[in-house]
């Protein structure tokens, strides 16, 4: 019996059973890179819905700031007018008193 077929058949089973372990290394890994692709999908449609938030919530800030300033000047006219009011009724009184 020659020593070359046996040598032969070693080594082809050796290569054999390393092809099989890099196709399960490959598997492997390929559904490790699909499970990366499905989070950092995920994180950018979260990134997107946070940042959409983020606008909404800095548009309703302006908006309130500008109704806070639009309240305070009404209360400021207001002041101003019962201020007003308050000196014409002293003013009034004044005349009365005088006369």
């Amino acid at each position: 019996m020659c020593v070359c077929p046996l040598l032969s058949r070693v080594v082809l089973t050796r290569l054999f059973d390393v092809l099989l372990k890099s196709g399960a290394q490959r598997e492997d890994q390929e559904a490790r890179i699909e499970t990366l692709e499905k989070r950092y999908l995920n994180a950018q449609r979260e990134s997107a819905s946070l940042h959409d938030v983020k606008d909404k919530l800095e548009s309703d800030v302006v908006s309130k700031e500008a109704q806070l300033k639009t309240v305070r000047l009404h209360c400021l006219h207001v002041s101003i007018s019962y201020v007003i009011i308050i000196i014409n009724r002293a003013v009034q009184i004044k005349h009365i008193t005088d006369d």
